[in-house]
């Protein structure tokens, strides 16, 4: 079981989403979170 934890607005967040992508997407995801200024999670998140 995941470790409990709170993050940065106090909320618990111990459930982890996990994916597979092709090579492609992958590297769309990558340039896109470049351009963002954001962190990958972050990116996901909005």
């Amino acid at each position: 079981m995941s470790e409990k934890r709170l993050d940065a607005k106090n909320r618990w967040r111990n459930v982890v989403v996990a994916f597979r992508m092709s090579p492609e997407e992958a590297q769309e995801l990558n340039v896109k979170v470049a351009l963002s200024g954001l962190s990958k999670q972050n990116h996901i998140q909005l």
